[in-house]
């Protein structure tokens, strides 16, 4: 699902407040993109890069057989991070988060709008069946072209919604799979390698002198960049969460209330309910908005 990406020529001055949290968000995300470049561009994702980068001859290779794993999981990390940066996940995170925060924010003219329809057909309703006056006939038209204007807006708002909620589990299927991934090769395949081959090389002197050098810094800064990522991606992930149980939310309702036995004032309620459930995501979408916009400009 596509999002037309609105101008950015012009911007709005931001209070400090504004400027201080642009700045985190900006530093958390160049925090993202060390790690993806880190892992996609400075660890060697072959066998023979490995060795080549690190000075390490075959029969070292042959011997020490910790190498050969770090080198394994290297490769591993190298491909999820390529993957998940080749796919284009946080561009598209980005455009759904802000297509959805454009969409939030006419929500209320909308559901107003909705709201006086059902008003007006109820009370309508109302007074064709419980009084005699008036004409009748005219009563049925205002109750019928209700009926149509919220019929058809109902079904539009379905599918709306529905769109959003396809591409927003999409895209937290993949951004939840990477950020374990991630944690799985680190956690359990690169830290435990490590601490074998820190136990074996510092055993004496010599030992330590065969550890290769510049792989040990290789290693601190993987470390370093996976630690520092994952409490970044933890919040997104969190975030992104909420922002699809909410819209999962809203269209159950919005399918409750589209069914033809519901009732028009339980419909005014659950328009009511939604309007306020879609403040919620305007300010959630913006949140993610701005986060994920200092990943997807800063780089353009």
């Amino acid at each position: 699902m596509a999002y037309e990406k609105p101008a950015r020529n012009s911007r709005s001055k931001k209070t400090w407040v504004q400027i201080l949290q642009s700045n985190i968000y900006k530093r958390d995300m160049k925090t993202v993109q060390d790690f993806l470049n880190l892992s996609t561009s400075k660890i060697p994702s072959t066998v023979p890069e490995f060795m080549s980068i690190y000075t390490i001859k075959d029969d070292k290779w042959e011997k020490e057989s910790e190498l050969s794993l770090v080198q394994d999981i290297f490769a591993q990390i190298y491909f999820h991070c390529r993957e998940f940066k080749e796919g284009e996940t946080i561009a598209d995170m980005f455009d759904l988060s802000e297509g959805i925060y454009k969409y939030s924010s006419i929500v209320p003219e909308n559901y107003d709008e909705m709201i006086v329809v059902t008003k007006k057909w109820h009370e309508t309703f109302r007074e064709q069946y419980l009084t005699s006056g008036g004409d009748k006939n005219s009563k049925d038209d205002i109750i019928n072209d209700c009926k149509k204007k919220f019929e058809s807006w109902i079904s539009e708002e379905i599918k709306r919604v529905g769109q959003f909620c396809d591409e927003c589990e999409r895209l937290n299927s993949i951004f939840n799979k990477f950020a374990q991934v991630i944690k799985d090769d680190w956690e359990a395949g690169l830290k435990p390698t490590i601490h074998k081959i820190e136990k074996k090389f510092q055993k004496s002197s010599r030992s330590r002198k065969n550890y290769p050098k510049h792989l040990q810094q290789t290693l601190n800064d993987l470390a370093k960049s996976v630690s520092d990522s994952s409490l970044v991606l933890q919040p997104i992930s969190d975030k992104w969460r909420t922002f699809s149980t909410d819209l999962e939310n809203i269209k159950a309702t919005l399918e409750k209330i589209g069914e033809p036995r519901c009732l028009l004032p339980t419909r005014k309620i659950h328009l009511e309910s939604i309007k306020n459930k879609w403040k919620g995501l305007n300010k959630l979408s913006l949140e993610l908005y701005s986060l994920l916009y200092y990943f997807e400009i800063e780089k353009e």
